[in-house]
C-alpha cells in the first residue's frame, strides 16, 4: 500500500505548506510543520516528514540532477517502464536527500562514485552518478543488470567519467 507521503497529493500539501510557513515565518521564527491527512486526519509522523520536506525545499536545500552526456538519459528512458518508474522516485529522493541516500536505494562505491539502484519485475537498472560542488549531482553512466554483480567495464567507464567530471 502507498503511504500518503508519497502519493500525489504530497506535492499539493507541499506547497500549500510552503505558504503557511512563508506567512508565518513573517510573524515567528521557528517553522510550523502542520499539514492534514488528505481524509482529515492528522498522523503525527507524515506531519513531520511532509513539513521537513517543505522546510528543506523552501530552503533550497534540494540538489540539481544533471546527465554527463545526453546519451545517458537516453539509455535511462529506453529502459523498461516499471524500472524507469523506480528510477523516478529514486531520483526525487536523491535530490532532496543527496548524499544522505544510501542502502538500499543507493550505495557508495568509493572515491565520489555512488549508484542509484532502480528495479522492477522486468529487470534491475544501475546509475553511476557522483556528486560536485554547488549541489549538484551529475549522472555518469546508466544501464540495465543482466547477472548478479556489476560488469567490470560498467564501472571501468563510469569511473572513467568521474575522472573526466572532476579533472575538468
Amino acid at each position: 500500500m502507498t503511504s500518503p507521503v508519497l502519493s500525489t497529493w504530497a506535492g499539493h500539501q507541499a506547497d500549500q505548506t510552503r505558504r503557511q510557513m512563508a506567512e508565518r515565518r513573517e510573524t515567528s521564527s521557528r517553522p510550523s510543520l502542520v499539514v492534514l491527512h488528505p481524509h482529515g486526519r492528522c498522523r503525527r509522523h507524515e506531519r513531520l516528514v511532509v513539513g521537513w520536506l517543505a522546510y528543506l525545499l523552501t530552503l533550497g536545500m534540494a540538489f540539481e540532477i544533471t546527465y554527463f552526456h545526453e546519451c545517458v538519459l537516453s539509455e535511462i528512458q529506453s529502459w523498461p517502464v516499471d524500472v524507469l518508474a523506480d528510477y523516478a522516485r529514486l531520483v526525487e529522493l536523491l535530490a532532496v536527500h543527496g548524499p544522505s541516500l544510501r542502502l538500499p536505494y543507493s550505495r557508495a562505491f568509493g572515491d565520489g562514485l555512488f549508484e542509484l539502484r532502480p528495479r522492477g519485475r522486468s529487470g534491475i537498472g544501475r546509475a553511476f552518478y557522483c556528486f560536485l560542488v554547488g549541489k549538484r549531482i551529475v549522472v555518469l553512466h546508466a544501464f540495465i543488470k543482466k547477472s548478479q554483480q556489476t560488469p567490470d567495464s560498467e564501472l571501468k567507464r563510469a569511473r572513467k567519467r568521474l575522472k573526466e567530471v572532476q579533472h575538468g
